[in-house]
């Protein structure tokens, strides 16, 4: 298992860490998903699996290769990767060759316009959040809760209603009699509690929560007795121990000053409603630790065996291509905030004055820029913030395709950098793309993709 561990050091050098209120990966380690990598690898490129997950970049010739194993459905959530995978118009080329494609969106889309189904979630200010991954690189240790500004539109579903009810059904046809029993009571469980009541049990079994507070929250949710309360008991003998069991938080000793009597609970954030401050940050090490020496591989055996292959790996010859984010456009959906997209184009080509001089272009011309998997057209802008050699083309944009229904990310096209990141181009020990460092080359002239028919909507 490889270890991902984030802190600050302190002034005598040791790491501090956040002990928080809700910790899912104790949870995730008990129920078995505790990390793994290359336990097997994808059928057709031969891509090594991370945490039971295979790269991106194994996904379009999954779906195109035929035979046992091929990829027939395509469930899509929180993501648009006809843009942000590699070679996305080949992915593109494939989605319709898919039996069944279903897209968690609130837009028409590059990726979902080619979906069977559309399921819209709510939107951001009819969701309630707990912060949960940003609190791992917080100076301080704190809990955040926000309520929902509006109730979602009639006939809308939360993610995790959908999810929920696509979760059961699909265990329901399990052919083990231990997985339908689970899907049973998991969609029991979720149906009486709601996904703020299970962040409620949650904190009150954490560790900074109190026993008799999870106990009474179950009570009422649940019963003592019924249904319920039996398909709780029957989630928690197939996991194997309680799913909100104390597992590798161990309660802090003592309780922060900051922590009511009566432990931390739901209530207590949404009295806080700028976040609550629970204290400094605190040792963690080596408990929090899962390798079974409780020590950190700084240089992992995996890692030394595949140093000969890099050594061979001949230095670039040319541009290379790096991506780049901007922070009003981190992902695609942000274009069709007109906000945020108003203003100067952010989408060109960044290149060296030197490597600008060498192609004939100017700020503002229009240069073709190529590699293996195609290439693509865009404004030039002239900068020595990169370094000679380097190209540069931001993430997320491309919104010239037909058929896609968000009128202002259209207005502000741009062009999509992952039409031409090369999904061959990988990184051979973990089988992920190499999205930096693709080789390209650029030439002046062409007109921007915006302004001329793509070829996968004129097919």
């Amino acid at each position: 298992m490889l270890n991902v561990v984030t802190g600050k050091l302190d002034r005598e050098g040791g790491m501090m860490f956040t002990t928080p209120a809700v910790d899912p990966l104790p949870i995730a380690d008990a129920i078995g998903w505790g990390g793994s990598f290359d336990t097997f690898r994808s059928r057709v490129g031969g891509l090594p699996e991370f945490a039971g997950e295979l790269p991106t970049a194994a996904l379009a010739e999954e779906i195109e290769t035929p035979g046992e194993g091929q990829v027939r459905a395509l469930l899509v959530h929180a993501g648009n990767p006809v843009l942000s995978a590699p070679n996305g118009s080949r992915l593109e080329r494939a989605l319709p060759g898919l039996e069944l494609l279903v897209c968690f969106d609130m837009y028409v889309t590059e990726t979902s316009r080619h979906a069977d189904y559309i399921l819209p979630p709510g939107g951001q200010l009819e969701t309630a959040d707990y912060d949960v991954i940003l609190n791992l690189v917080t100076v301080r240790n704190v809990a955040h809760f926000s309520e929902p500004l509006f109730d979602i539109a009639d006939g809308g579903r939360h993610d995790w209603q959908a999810l929920v009810g696509l979760t059961t059904r699909l265990l329901a046809r399990s052919e083990s009699r231990r997985a339908r029993a689970a899907g049973r009571a998991y969609g029991m469980v979720y149906d009486r509690l709601g996904a703020t009541g299970l962040l409620d049990l949650m904190l009150r079994t954490g560790p900074y929560g109190h026993a008799a507070a999870a106990a009474s929250l179950l009570d009422r949710a649940l019963g003592r007795f019924g249904p319920a309360r039996a398909a709780w008991e029957l989630l928690a003998r197939v996991v194997g121990r309680s799913p909100l069991a104390r597992y590798a938080a161990p309660p802090a000793s003592p309780m922060p000053p900051t922590i009511p009597r009566g432990g931390l609970t739901l209530d207590v954030l949404k009295a806080h409603p700028h976040g609550f401050d629970i204290g400094p940050l605190q040792p963690r090490l080596p408990g929090r630790l899962f390798t079974p020496d409780k020590r950190i591989a700084l240089v992992h055996d995996i890692y030394v065996a595949d140093l000969e292959r890099l050594r061979a790996v001949p230095p670039a010859d040319g541009l290379v291509l790096i991506g780049r984010r901007h922070l009003r456009s981190n992902n695609s959906w942000m274009h069709n905030s007109r906000r945020l997209v108003k203003g100067p184009s952010r989408c060109t080509l960044m290149i060296h004055p030197d490597d600008a001089d060498a192609r004939g272009l100017e700020d503002g011309a229009i240069a073709v820029v190529a590699s293996r998997a195609g290439e693509l057209s865009i404004p030039v802008e002239v900068t020595d913030t990169l370094m000679p050699g380097v190209v540069s083309i931001p993430h997320g944009w491309g919104h010239h395709r037909e058929g896609t229904a968000w009128s202002t990310a259209e207005d502000h096209a741009g062009v999509s950098v992952n039409d031409i990141t090369d999904d061959r181009f990988i990184d051979r020990l973990s089988g992920t793309s190499a999205l930096n460092g693709v080789p390209v080359e650029v030439r002046a002239g062409g007109q921007p993709a915006a302004a001329r028919e793509v070829a996968i909507a004129a097919e």
